[in-house]
């Protein structure tokens, strides 16, 4: 198409049997107005976008949502009404959400977050230094006049250095952390004190961090855990192998890429392999293990799944709605049980219905009951056995939960930590974390509360599970923060990761060559294919999964049915055996579970990363680590939508939907490949009046870089102060802040030189980064006025650039 300035904007086409098209319509502004997906075939999407004249996106017009004519919010397809005001100076003032709930911000002079007030009228404040820094945020909780570590002290304080870099964070219990910077500013250490020796007395742990001289990580060692996690790198800059070292065992974990950067073999501790390759549109295809193949998969022109055939040739097949929605998933090994969807005009998922013995696990959560925000507030099993409801406060706290006819009712405190259950109390500390789980919040038969502690960081540590004073398990977790330990009651384990997802369990202190279990996983981050026992000859199981990558079956390597399992809305299991008759625990070890995570079957809790949930509490044990940009209740489970969204990381809900580049874990995921220009001196020797000159001069080499680039499609909930210090640095080196709304050239990649020098077929268009980052890797950003040389200063990674004089931008482009 042809916008209102001339440029043309091309479709993204693919090359094999999977053609897809995308079309994009841009505004005089070059804001991105109309998009279509799987354009000009049967399942075409069309979204609509609005803008107000500050250019804020106030409505959307989608699948979910459609135009309202008001210029201030959204409507849905139920006709309910988000609005949000605007102050003077364009900053977000009131969020008033569907059930009219309103969330208010207030700033300071400089536009920074002063507070956020929820509807429960509950005060977030922020106070900031003259530098615009973050100096202290107090939770709703604190009590004037207490001091730090007492009951009622709700402050986080940070100091930092003359660059503005956190030096260090002080939490309510008076705990620090202080972090320490080579000369370019990457953090090389962090040192924890106990609230006895801070902020510089005896440093209790301390986790510390190496780099190459490109800045990528090489090792991150827990001095708390006392574990080291060393990281490779290929010619390309792509991490080439991760290593954990733990309990003086050494556990590597290789991985190899293709020309595309695509994720192509993983090499286990013990040597063996697993391999996938693609199709031409980078979604997978085939996947293997030890050499045999476990699952073929076909797409089709939406590269939406459609089929799977696995290894033990048992084939599955998955059918969707006009509007890309999932309606259905059926099995060649029909005794596994076909799945259908049905959902309301918002697309909640309004029942799940089952064929076979386990027809009875099927629900229905009527199309009554989900609020005006969505949220679950009823649910019946097809059985009729089994039927719950929920009374939501405005923010998502449960005031009563009424389960086969019985209330239990349940209180809350200021940040909506949870205060009692049925009578019973739950304690939580004073930085959020919950200590003591009462027996009414734990599985059928238990008589004590759960005791739980807590490290440094707040992640779990250990848990007594008979209230007796002495810890039954315990956890460890690496610098990165990921936990890569279990010992103590159910079993002691050893979690090697690749990324973010267990590749291979072993004992504690076992060797490397005899993994207890080895994962193949495929293109969501929770999706596994098959475990694998030890030895080549080990036992196979094949998983399979509903709409929300929950774990319904395994079956074995000749095609039968080990075991099945059915979820409560939030989570709580029941393990079957193939003839549906229901089992204490799981026959076949399966810890993989609600939404394709893992469960702990001797604490009843599933571990979603940087936290925990209980399928009985409906939340998370933990305030969220993120803050306030995970949603306005730190403590709430997925907007209170558990029937649709997950949270494989355990900080912001998203729909089930796998990244489109397999190899890549978490959010949206695409490769994008830049040109940088590195400068470069060189000896130069020229003429002036005769004489013969050296001269030394700097000069721009073009360098190809390709990198993994992800993010979370839920957008955030309004403002936040400036971000808290990373709990690690990044395996990579970070980048610079990219604005999505900055004005920018957006060029083919294709038509550049490869030496980097001007010319060739430009084909650029002035656009939203947003949108040129959308093409990638078939376009890039550039700067906004030199559209021959994309690779200097990319609007893509410097949004110091944004292009405000539009008449001088049209110039440059004409030009």
């Amino acid at each position: 198409m042809t916008s209102a300035l001339g440029q043309t904007f091309p479709s993204v086409e693919g090359t094999n049997n999977i053609d897809i098209k995308s079309k994009m319509e841009y505004d005089t502004l070059s804001r991105l107005v109309i998009q279509k997906v799987a354009y000009g075939t049967s399942i075409e999407a069309r979204t609509d976008t609005l803008y107000d004249a500050a250019s804020n996106v106030t409505e959307v017009r989608s699948p979910r949502y459609f135009d309202s004519g008001d210029s201030n919010g959204s409507i849905d397809a139920k006709n309910k009404n988000t609005l949000i005001t605007f102050d003077a100076r364009n900053r977000r003032k009131l969020t008033t959400d569907r059930i009219s709930a309103a969330t208010a911000f207030a700033y300071t002079a400089l536009s920074q977050l002063a507070s956020l007030t929820d509807a429960e009228n509950q005060t977030t404040s922020y106070t900031y230094d003259s530098r615009g820094l973050k100096l202290t945020e107090t939770y709703p909780d604190h009590t004037s006049g207490t001091s730090v570590g007492q009951t009622g002290y709700g402050i986080v304080t940070f100091v930092y250095d003359n660059s503005g870099r956190v030096l260090r964070k002080q939490d309510q219990l008076g705990d620090t952390v202080t972090y320490n910077y080579d000369l370019v500013g990457r953090m090389t250490s962090r040192n924890y004190r106990t609230a006895a020796n801070s902020p510089s007395g005896t440093i209790a742990d301390t986790d510390t961090f190496t780099f190459d001289r490109s800045g990528r990580m090489l090792s991150a060692v827990s001095g708390r855990y006392t574990n080291t996690v060393a990281y490779t790198f290929d010619p390309a800059g792509r991490k080439a192998s991760e290593a954990l070292t733990i309990s003086s065992v050494t556990y590597t974990i290789g991985q190899a890429y293709n020309a595309r950067n695509e994720l192509t073999t993983v090499t286990y501790p013990d040597s063996s392999t697993s391999t996938r390759s693609y199709h031409s549109t980078g979604a997978l295809n085939v996947l293997a293990l030890d050499g045999s193949t476990i699952s073929t998969r076909s797409y089709d022109a939406g590269r939406r799944q459609t089929t799977e055939v696995l290894g033990n040739g048992i084939t599955e097949t998955r059918s969707y709605r006009s509007d890309n929605l999932l309606s259905g998933i059926s099995y060649s090994n029909t005794s596994l049980g076909d799945l259908s969807y049905t959902w309301d005009a918002n697309k909640n998922k309004t029942s799940e219905s089952i064929t076979g013995v386990m027809s009875g696990y099927g629900f229905t959560s009527g199309g009554t009951t989900y609020d005006f925000e969505d949220r679950l507030t009823g649910y019946a099993r097809a059985s009729g056995t089994f039927n719950q409801s929920w009374n939501l406060t405005s923010v998502g706290d449960w005031t009563s939960v009424t389960t086969n006819g019985i209330a239990q009712n349940r209180t809350h405190g200021p940040t909506h930590e949870l205060l009692t259950a049925g009578g019973s109390s739950v304690v939580t500390d004073v930085k959020g974390n919950m200590t003591s789980i009462p027996a009414t919040l734990r599985p059928a038969g238990a008589t004590t509360a759960l005791l739980l502690s807590w490290d440094f960081d707040n992640k779990l540590a250990s848990a007594d599970i008979d209230a007796n004073g002495t810890a039954d398990v315990s956890f460890q977790y690496d610098a990165l923060g990921r936990r890569v330990a279990r010992t103590g009651t159910g079993g002691s384990f050893v979690f090697v990761q690749m990324d973010q997802q267990t590749i291979a369990d072993y004992p504690v202190g076992g060797a490397a060559s005899t993994p207890t279990y080895r994962y193949v996983y495929a293109s969501y981050i929770d999706e596994p294919v098959v475990r694998k026992g030890a030895g080549a000859g080990g036992t196979l199981v094949y998983f399979h999964r509903n709409q929300q990558y929950s774990i319904t079956a395994v079956t074995t390597s000749t095609g039968s049915i080990a075991e099945r399992y059915a979820y409560t809305a939030y989570g709580q299991p029941t393990v079957l055996d193939a003839s549906g008759v229901v089992l204490p625990t799981s026959n076949f070890s399966i810890r993989t579970s609600y939404t394709g995570r893992e469960w702990d079957a001797t604490l009843a809790l599933h571990h979603f990363r940087a936290r925990w949930v209980s399928g009985l509490t409906g939340r998370f044990l933990s305030r969220d680590p993120i803050t306030y940009r995970g949603g306005i209740n730190l403590y709430e489970y997925v907007s209170s939508n558990p029937l649709w969204y997950v949270d494989p990381y355990g900080h912001l809900e998203k729909p089930p939907i796998p990244a489109p580049s397999p190899g890549v874990v978490g959010g949206v995921c695409r490769v994008v490949t830049r040109r940088v220009m590195l400068p470069v001196t060189v000896l130069v020797l020229s003429y002036k009046c005769g004489t013969k000159v050296a001269e030394y001069t700097t000069i721009p080499i073009a360098v190809i870089v390709t990198e993994w680039v992800c993010s979370d499609p839920k957008p955030n909930p309004g403002p936040n102060p400036s971000p808290d210090p990373p709990s690690q640095p990044p395996v990579n080196p970070p980048q610079p802040p990219r604005d999505p709304n900055a004005r920018c050239w957006c060029c083919d990649l294709q038509t550049y030189p490869s030496d980097g020098s001007p010319g060739g077929t430009k084909n650029c268009r002035p656009e939203r980064a947003a949108e040129c980052w959308a093409g990638y890797p078939f376009s890039m950003c550039c700067h906004p006025s030199t559209p021959a040389t994309p690779a200097i200063n990319p609007c893509a990674e410097d949004p110091r650039f944004p292009f405000e004089d539009k008449d001088k931008w049209v110039e440059d482009f004409n030009r």
